[in-house]
Formats: C-alpha cells, sequence, structure tokens
C-alpha cells in the first residue's frame, strides 16, 4: 500500500513541478524532475527492460497524440521548448511517460477491466488538460466545452490502448521491489 502512495505522490508531484514549470516560463524544469522520479521508478522495478519498454512507447504514444492535438490546433502549448510547429513539445510527452509509470503500481487497477480505462480516460485525461490550462501552461483554442469534448473522446480510445499495450508487456502482472518498512511504524501492509 505504501508502495502505491508513492507512486501516486510521484505521479500527482511530477505533474505539478512540470506544469508549473512551464506556466512560470520554465519548460524544462519538468522533463527534469520527471526523469528523476522515472530513473527510481526503473531502479525500484522488478522488470527494468519492460517498464522500459513501456515507459517509452507511451511517451511515443504521447508524441503522436498531442502532435496531433498541436497540429489540428486543439491545444495551444505554452512555452515549447523545441518550438517545432508540427511536433507536441517534451514536457507533455514526458507527462505521458510519467503517467505509464503507474500502471504497475498505483494505476493497476486499470489494467482489470478496460471499460475502466475508458471511463478512467475520458474523465480524467480532460481533467488534467483542464487543471493545465487553468495553471496557465497550456490553453484551447475552441473554447472549452468543445476542447474537453474531444479530448474525452481521445483520451477514452487513449487510455485503454495504454492497458492493453501494458498488458501485453507485463504478463504476468509485475510489481516493484517492496519498500522496507521497519516493524511497528504500523505502515506495513
Amino acid at each position: 500500500m505504501l508502495e502505491k502512495l508513492l507512486n501516486y505522490g510521484l505521479l500527482q508531484g511530477g505533474w505539478f513541478i512540470c506544469v508549473l514549470g512551464v506556466a512560470w516560463g520554465d519548460p524544462w524544469i519538468g522533463p527534469m524532475a520527471i526523469g528523476i522520479i522515472l530513473a527510481y521508478h526503473f531502479w525500484r522495478s522488478r522488470d527494468r527492460r519492460r517498464e522500459i519498454l513501456f515507459v517509452a512507447l507511451a511517451g511515443g504514444m504521447g508524441l503522436l497524440v498531442d502532435s496531433l492535438q498541436k497540429v489540428g490546433g486543439l491545444i495551444n502549448y505554452h512555452h515549447d521548448t523545441l518550438a517545432i510547429p508540427w511536433l507536441a513539445p517534451l514536457y507533455i510527452v514526458s507527462l505521458w511517460m510519467l503517467y505509464a509509470s503507474t500502471f504497475t503500481s498505483s494505476m493497476d487497477w486499470m489494467r482489470r477491466s478496460y471499460a475502466l480505462a475508458i471511463a478512467a480516460g475520458a474523465v480524467f485525461g480532460p481533467l488534467s488538460y483542464l487543471a493545465g490550462q487553468r495553471l496557465g501552461a497550456i490553453s484551447f483554442a475552441y473554447g472549452q466545452e468543445m476542447t474537453l469534448g474531444i479530448l474525452a473522446v481521445v483520451w477514452g480510445a487513449a487510455n485503454p490502448i495504454l492497458v492493453l499495450v501494458s498488458n501485453r508487456i507485463f504478463s504476468p502482472p509485475v510489481v516493484s521491489r517492496p519498500l522496507h518498512v521497519p516493524a511497528g511504524t504500523g505502515l506495513a501492509d
């Protein structure tokens, strides 16, 4: 349980560092922080090769999906580090990779059901972009309601694809090395 809480906390912390870094004009701080979080995640993993493969594939998927959203004019990414008109910025790709690092830990519950993955993607994907927009990291070109509706469809499709890839790579499911928790602390499972 402590492992999953730590994994989820690192997801949330990495997300905030990345998004606030962009909003405050420092788009490199997020990918650097996420790189450290991912290095820690890979170090703790029992199957580093598979974890690295899945995270890299998720990053590739994020590059494709968010590049299409950029080219289509759906999302305006602020402080784009590479400023390539047709390519999603590094910080958004690193967020996809960070999200993928939760699939064998805090978000493993989604791997049990594609319906759960669709619902979670359709709800929480757009909410993540909305939070990023409210914090000033991105802006919506077509208005909030239309953009969130499109993002619900995109993430309702993307999330179960990530689950499918995860289930193919991690069969049987892989868990991270357990944290050592001293006896008597009340934090052990």
